[in-house]
Order: structure tokens, then sequence, then C-alpha cells
């Protein structure tokens, strides 16, 4: 399970490495890290379902992609699933969104 994260983490270290060498756009680079980030984290959590740490890094990628209301809705359908983990990630997305705005 260690090893998807690891792996989803490395996608951001290339991503600064090649806006560092100039290779593309800066948010192009993040935006693709991001994109990659959530495919590994996604096919991870095939694997070992409800795993919390698989979901709030999934959650916190897909941040970068998602519009705030969409991925409420994806915090709130987890939720509803019953991974209470996430309780507490919800109210604190909603709490900087809030801010945000």
């Amino acid at each position: 399970m260690q090893l998807w994260l690891r792996y989803a983490e490395f996608q951001d270290s290339c991503a600064r490495l090649l806006a560092r060498r100039g290779g593309g756009g800066a948010a192009a680079s993040a935006a693709a890290a991001a994109e990659k980030a959530v495919s590994i984290l996604t096919r991870g959590l095939e694997v070992h379902p409800k795993e919390p740490r698989l979901l709030r890094a999934l959650m916190a990628a897909s941040e970068r992609l998602m519009q705030p209301e969409d991925l409420l809705d994806r915090w709130v359908g987890l939720v509803i699933q019953g991974v209470d983990c996430l309780c507490c990630m919800v109210v604190l997305f909603v709490v900087r969104v809030t801010l945000q705005s």
C-alpha cells in the first residue's frame, strides 16, 4: 500500500524537476502529475479498497484538478459509502473552500 503512495508522490517530484528544466509549463506539468497521481491512487484503491491514506491522497490530488463543488460531491459520496475517517477531511475541505470564496 505504501508503494502506491510513494509512486503517486513521485509524480509531483518529476513535475517539479521538469518545470525547473523548462520542459513545458509549470502549470501543465503540475496538472499532468496530478492526473497521473489520481490514476495511480485509483488503481491502488482497487487493490486496497477504503484504505484511508490512499483515499486522502486521492482527494488531495483530485483537489488540484476538480472544481470545489465536484470535489465536495466526491467527498460526500465517500462518506456515505462508510469511509468514516474522511468525515473530518470533508469538514476541513468545506471550511477551506468557504474561506477562499
